[in-house]
């Protein structure tokens, strides 16, 4: 639904009285240039307020330099008192006692020349009023003032009639602002670190007040570290923002983000070129940083139809709000459209955090750079708070899902949409109701815990990570926490637990068969060269093993000493035991192709747009930490073979396809897919959870999905009459 703008109120207000006239601090007499009168009349413009402890002068202006200048002088910031059309028919004049310090606000041209004519400075037009249905801005005098701060202005009721009552003149409405929806707030930003800090506006809603609107062109700068250019235009509701560049190379890339905010729509015309960029995205300092590849620019694949991606933010009644030249969208929503990036905004305590959500998961459990005691120790939630978070978990399953085919029901969420299938289908329905929506933020979680197991995937979803709370010793003492491990806790339906982790605890079954033979395997052989905390690395006559249990870059080096070591020793065959591999990074692959077949390119279809593209990485084969002359010398020629299970999955799949695809022999059982790249998210109320999300690994040429596996050259295991697996000649290539 559309939304205007709501009257700003609740900001943090100082009242203090002139009684004398003091000295102002760093008051500017520079003019303020008249605004545009061509100007839209949809446009707006903040007035900020700001108070002079010394002289008692309240001070407003749309400029926010002039408003960051008087602060950097001592005056101090008390927020946005209201919103003002950036023209109308009705100006505010601005005058200036330079004897005094004080300035003056009025819509009357007699009062406004009459000043001028005994000494003021006119400072031209400072604002503009709204017509009469807008918010009233109360103009008081203080008749015993006899400096600065002579008058007040506010929109405020309560500060209004307690200043009357103190002996101040109510003087009735001076003008006008926009009527609002929202009220706006500067925030305090942290740019992936406590060091690094900005501030900006945001919008919030009184009735969602752990939820904030955030300025896309805020978010883009960020969430790119400030190294991609974007540009932004305005026609109507209509809001353009074009990237200029990729970030590396500075080339012309032209998509376009388009947000219209009468409709509630974000249109993107060439989706993966504005999202995906050449690593302009990578948090330097980061725990996931990958040193020995770089992802470069995508390209469409060739003889591909590239279609627009449609965001219908109205279904969900989410709202996109235009300020003037400036568009806001929830932090949630724009985060979920931009999780390919993992880059992520969270608005926690009044503050935004930019955070890499590879780093937040794996986080220091001792002191977390996002603190989130005081959502965990408000353990109710109120009906807008459900709704939105419930509207903004259907835009996520809808809009930014993979739908992968190892979910029984990924076809019937994909045909009828999760709101739908959430009043169809019994599980989730039970979910919805008693749990998602009852108003216990433990419902809650333990709601969208149990529904990993009704879109269960093989591994990539997880929708609410609550275990990680019990890891976390700042959180140990809240509401929420206490309330989970309360020995004495009724549970409402004990059933639950174990009805919707059946298919989590099957799988956990075999793959502990599994880990035993391999392990019997690797700790009996004679033949270990070498074992680190990521690898073991095997040889025996002619054949070299390299076994490894997640697509991580720590294992790069392991893996060149591996290969040093085979080629210095005439391995011929060189083995990747990748039977309890899980996946991890993609990139991790590519550079294993690029290792080995010269070709790292790997291939992505968009479940949004039906997109592909081709993925083309740069790598440091030498691991010297540079990208050049010197890794074109490193090269291995061996017989390569790779050996899988069905715990194989993610990206370790994806190489095991890739490399099947090439030729490379696979052996073992076939692997287990998870070809949705994962996004790491969080809720609206930053709980984080992982999803299949919307960009899928393919096949180069065909376009066919991998989550079949891939094919076997020959099959290394055997069923039991019980059905059961028999992995116990699975690892005999060793010998």
């Amino acid at each position: 639904m559309k939304r205007g703008f709501k009257r700003v109120v609740g900001v943090a207000l100082s009242i203090t009285l002139a009684i004398t006239v003091i000295m102002p601090l760093g008051v500017s007499a520079a003019n303020v240039t008249a605004q545009d009168e061509d100007a839209s009349e949809e446009s707006s413009v903040f007035l900020n307020r700001v108070y002079n402890p010394n002289s008692g002068e309240h001070f407003y202006t749309g400029s926010v330099a002039e408003k960051d200048n008087l602060v950097s002088l001592g005056w101090s910031y008390e927020g946005i008192e209201w919103v003002a059309p950036s023209f109308s028919a009705e100006p505010v004049y601005r005058v200036y006692n330079q004897s005094t310090g004080d300035h003056h606000y009025t819509t009357n041209v007699g009062e406004k020349d009459y000043l001028v004519s005994i000494g003021w400075n006119y400072e031209n037009i400072g604002w503009y009023s709204a017509d009469k249905t807008g918010t009233p801005v109360y103009r008081l005098f203080n008749p015993n003032a006899t400096g600065a701060g002579s008058h007040h202005y506010t929109t405020n009721v309560i500060e209004r009639d307690y200043l009357s009552s103190i002996g101040w003149t109510d003087e009735g409405i001076g003008w006008y602002g926009i009527p609002v929806d929202y009220k706006c707030e500067e925030a305090n930003a942290y740019i992936y670190s406590k060091e690094k800090t900005d501030k900006f506006y945001i919008l919030k809603r009184d009735d969602l007040p752990n939820v904030a609107w955030i300025n896309v062109m805020d978010f883009l700068k960020y969430d790119y570290n400030d190294k991609v250019q974007f540009e932004i235009t305005k026609s109507g509701d209509v809001y353009t923002i074009t990237k200029k560049n990729n970030g590396v190379t500075m080339e012309d890339v032209g998509a376009t983000m388009v947000i219209d905010t009468a409709k509630d729509t974000v249109t993107f015309d060439r989706l993966e070129m504005f999202i995906i960029t050449e690593d302009a995205y990578k948090v330097p300092g980061s725990t996931v940083y990958n040193p020995y590849i770089i992802e470069q620019q995508p390209e469409y694949a060739v003889g591909t139809t590239v279609k627009n991606a449609v965001y219908d933010l109205s279904k969900y009644n989410l709202d996109a709000v235009g300020v003037g030249d400036s568009v806001y969208l929830p932090i949630a929503t724009v985060t979920d459209i931009f999780g390919y990036n993992y880059n992520q905004a969270e608005y926690v305590d009044s503050s935004v955090y930019f955070v890499h959500m590879g780093d937040e998961i794996g986080a220091d459990m001792q002191n977390p750079y996002v603190n989130k005691s005081s959502i965990y120790n408000n353990t109710t939630r109120s009906q807008q708070e459900m709704d939105f978070a419930y509207n903004e978990l259907c835009f996520v399953m809808d809009e930014i899902y993979g739908f992968p085919p190892n979910n029984d029901i990924a076809d019937d969420m994909k045909a009828k949409g999760f709101d739908k299938i959430s009043s169809e289908n019994a599980d989730i329905s039970h979910l919805k109701n008693d749990y998602w929506m009852t108003g216990g933020l433990l419902d809650y979680y333990l709601g969208l815990n149990y529904l990993t197991g009704v879109v269960y995937d093989g591994g990539h979803t997880s929708m609410a990570l609550l275990s990680s709370l019990n890891s976390v010793p700042a959180y140990s003492d809240t509401a929420l926490v206490k309330e989970w491990m309360d020995p004495n806790r009724e549970i409402k339906f004990p059933e639950d637990s174990q009805k919707y982790s059946a298919k989590l605890m099957a799988d956990q079954m075999w793959q502990q068969q599994l880990f035993m033979a391999r392990s019997e395997a690797y700790n009996g052989s004679p033949n270990i060269v070498f074992e680190t905390n990521n690898s073991t690395y095997v040889e025996n006559g002619k054949k070299g093993i390299f076994a490894f249990d997640k697509f991580s870059y720590v294992v790069l080096p392991d893996l060149k000493q591996a290969l040093d070591h085979a080629k210095d020793n005439g391995i011929e065959e060189f083995y990747f035991d990748l039977s309890c591999n899980g996946g991890g990074d993609e990139r991790v692959t590519s550079y294993l192709m690029s290792l080995i077949t010269g070709d790292g390119t790997f291939y992505l279809l968009n479940a949004k747009t039906n997109n592909v593209i081709a993925q083309k990485t740069k790598i440091d084969k030498n691991l010297d930490g540079v990208i050049d002359e010197k890794d074109d010398g490193i090269s291995y020629n061996f017989n390569y073979k790779i050996v899988t299970s069905k715990k194989t999955f993610s990206a370790a799949n994806q190489f095991a396809c890739l490399a099947a695809n090439k030729g490379i022999p696979v052996y073992g059982e076939r692997s287990g897919g998870g070809t949705c790249l994962v996004y790491l998210l969080n809720h609206t109320d930053s709980m984080a959870y992982m999803l299949s999300g919307a960009n899928t690994f393919i096949a180069a040429n065909t376009w066919n999905n991998l989550e079949s596996g891939a094919p076997l050259s020959e099959e290394w295991i055997t069923i039991n009459p019980d059905g059961s697996k028999d992995y116990s000649h699975m690892y005999d290539f060793l010998k």
